[in-house]
């Protein structure tokens, strides 16, 4: 595993611009996805949306496609799912960052002018807004939106704290301890996960999958962590107006 210091970004928000959207993902030996994505995208988006990836040096077929379609694309060394999306956030051009996953496609007509217009109902822009994957409801964000003003009060794009899944299980509680999860009530991003029967299992599910029940431990039990997941929450709360 990669022990290089962790790469967190603050990017600076100015007010009075226009709101929008980057999507940002890690991705690893699906160069299928990618085109998939990227034309759901092309399908349904009003205006078309920033795209960030990373991806590990090992994977040139990956990084050939995003050169191709025209998606960013940051490569590096295999480490933690966390850092790579701080890596791709980093080069993020939206005032509104989705973490999102090459394993989804989107579905609503127009959903980025939805998700702008949901955002727009809170003066300080502390929310996460999510959409319905295909599996999960009202009660759980799988993937979703959060402002630049939230990166800022803590300090980082996505918790920088996992090695595989569990960020967002992260957000969804601190948007509910602030009371400002949002749900959109439409299927946004169908999540084609394999254990929905939507795809096969792969070698980048298989890798991941070990790693799950170390970073629950994290995400719900070690008192480190959770000291510090509350400790976001209290960032945010003082924007809360």
């Amino acid at each position: 595993m990669d022990r290089r210091p962790l790469r967190i970004f603050t990017p600076v928000y100015q007010e009075k611009v226009k709101e929008t959207i980057s999507i940002v993902f890690a991705t690893r030996g699906r160069p299928q996805n990618l085109r998939r994505l990227y034309q759901s995208l092309k399908d349904t988006s009003h205006d078309m949306p920033d795209v960030c990836i990373y991806v590990d040096d090992d994977d040139p077929e990956s990084a050939a496609v995003a050169k191709e379609v025209g998606i960013k694309c940051v490569q590096g060394p295999q480490h933690t799912l966390s850092q790579c999306y701080n890596e791709a956030g980093a080069m993020a051009a939206g005032t509104i960052l989705m973490f999102a996953g090459d394993d989804y496609i989107f579905r609503e007509k127009d959903w980025d002018l939805k998700v702008i217009a949901a955002f727009e109902r809170y003066p300080d822009r502390i929310a996460f807004v999510h959409g319905y994957d295909g599996n999960v409801g009202p009660l759980f964000g799988t993937c979703g939106f959060i402002h630049r003003k939230w990166i800022n009060a803590v300090g980082y794009f996505v918790p920088p704290y996992f090695t595989s899944w569990c960020i967002d299980g992260w957000i969804n509680y601190i948007a509910e301890a602030l009371g400002r999860r949002v749900y959109l009530d439409f299927l946004l991003a169908e999540h084609m996960h394999y254990c929905l029967g939507k795809s096969e299992m792969d070698a980048t599910y298989a890798q991941g999958e070990p790693l799950h029940g170390i970073n629950m431990q994290k995400l719900f039990h070690d008192p480190h962590y959770v000291a510090l997941k509350n400790a976001d929450v209290e960032k945010l709360r003082r924007l809360l107006r």
